[in-house]
């Protein structure tokens, strides 16, 4: 919370327009992410989100047509589980 507090305090962007991200259509990840990550600065520009953003890949498979959705999702927390003893 205090990191998104922050970073919206120092955003250099003042009017955000709207982005509409590409399908994957089998293009290669780094190509996707980098697309996705374009965007998202395009909306958020502070020293915030390059210290501590990153992306987060999510993949859906159609099970009728099998068709495969990838994108690439801004994160700044992530949780992790503690396995108990």
């Amino acid at each position: 919370m205090l990191l998104e507090t922050m970073h919206e305090d120092c955003n250099s962007v003042s009017k955000k327009p709207y982005i509409e991200q590409k399908d994957s259509n089998g293009r290669p990840d780094d190509v996707i992410a980098a697309d996705f990550w374009a965007g998202f600065k395009e909306r958020d520009k502070s020293v915030f989100i390059d210290l501590f953003y990153g992306q987060l890949k999510s993949q859906v498979k159609c099970s009728i047509c099998k068709n495969i959705s990838v994108t690439f999702d801004p994160f700044n927390v992530l949780s992790v589980p503690i396995p108990k003893q």
